[in-house]
């Protein structure tokens, strides 16, 4: 297993968000995790790439585990977040060229000897955008459509090889050709690394997850 949840708790100030979490991940495929609004999925996902912190009133018990470590122990998060890759609900295009959304996280943490435009031509074909933006890599990642800004999203993570990828209701504001179009990539993606996603799908999930979890109030109610 890659990824390991024990007892963990999550507090918002006074407020009891996840309550005695113990789950286990494998290196590869897609876990869905389902449940009501408001029951901790995505609180659970912001604490497995340790951005829950981020908030000044979050405080936690319990562990979590990568590869035998844990997450916690290490001093700069930023490490933890580009191992572990989130991409959120809402499409997020940084106000930058579609190339430099790309490209975004490479040059923060060194291309060594990368070629920029190999690596931006790679990772747009990956999420299939290449053919739909080439002519256009320096213009605004705002003019994209939000299917588009969705796989931009997901290739600003993916350039930088997370080992575990967390999606938090990736399709729920997009049109169906572009959530076949992401289904597939998932699908794809998942042989080779853990993809772990948060959906309110029913149909989604049981499309594309090798495990479902459920959960209610804070709580995991069923993890087969």
């Amino acid at each position: 297993m890659i990824l390991e949840i024990k007892n963990w708790h999550v507090w918002f100030g006074s407020h009891h968000v996840l309550k005695d979490i113990n789950l286990t991940f494998p290196s590869k495929g897609i876990v869905a995790i389902l449940g009501p609004s408001g029951c901790g999925k995505t609180t659970l996902l912001r604490s497995l790439n340790r951005t829950a912190e981020l908030e000044a009133s979050f405080r936690y018990q319990g562990s979590i585990l990568f590869k035998g470590e844990n997450i916690y122990a290490y001093r700069d998060p930023g490490i933890i977040r580009k191992r572990i890759g989130m991409v959120f609900q809402n499409p997020i295009a940084l106000p930058l060229s579609i190339k430099e959304n790309v490209l975004f996280g490479p040059r923060y943490w060194g291309m060594d000897k990368v070629s920029p435009h190999e690596l931006c031509e790679r990772i747009l074909k990956r999420v299939g955008l290449w053919e739909e933006v080439k002519d256009r890599l320096h213009r605004s990642a705002q003019e994209l459509s939000g299917g588009q800004k969705q796989r931009l999203a997901l290739a600003r993570v993916l350039a930088l090889e997370p080992e575990i990828l967390l999606l938090d209701e990736p399709c729920s504001s997009l049109d169906p050709d572009s959530t076949q179009r992401i289904e597939v990539l998932l699908k794809d993606l998942a042989q080779e690394k853990a993809v772990i996603m948060v959906t309110h799908n029913i149909d989604q999930a049981h499309r594309l997850a090798d495990r479902v979890i459920l959960m209610r109030e804070g709580k995991v109610i069923e993890k087969p």
